[in-house]
């Protein structure tokens, strides 16, 4: 009978999510993001916007591929939504990467 060597045991929690590295999508997302006006616009919509008034501070949006990407985090569904549906107007693709934690 062979005995089989023992794996490491994965790490949970904030631990293993720290040690991931980027994924070159991730990464090539990252540097394309500057400030061009639309995004200026975009953010300018999100901060004036009445349902969003002190939870735009923990959104990012970026131009991607002629997209725009919002990727941050939201209390709840409902802001979610009300981001992707403000910058509508924009006439843009919206890629709606914003996380939902409830608090």
């Amino acid at each position: 009978m062979t005995t089989r060597p023992e794996r490491p045991t994965p790490r949970l929690g904030s631990d293993a999510r720290s040690e991931r590295l980027p994924s070159a999508k991730q990464t090539k997302e990252k540097q394309k993001c500057a400030t061009p006006q639309i995004v200026m616009d975009a953010n300018e919509l999100v901060l004036n916007h009445s349902h969003l008034r002190g939870f735009a501070s923990g959104l990012v949006i970026c131009l991607v591929d002629d997209s725009l990407v919002i990727t941050g985090t939201l209390p709840s569904f409902y802001l979610k939504q009300s981001v992707q549906e403000a910058l509508r107007e924009l006439g843009k693709k919206i890629i709606n990467r914003v996380n939902v934690l409830p608090r």
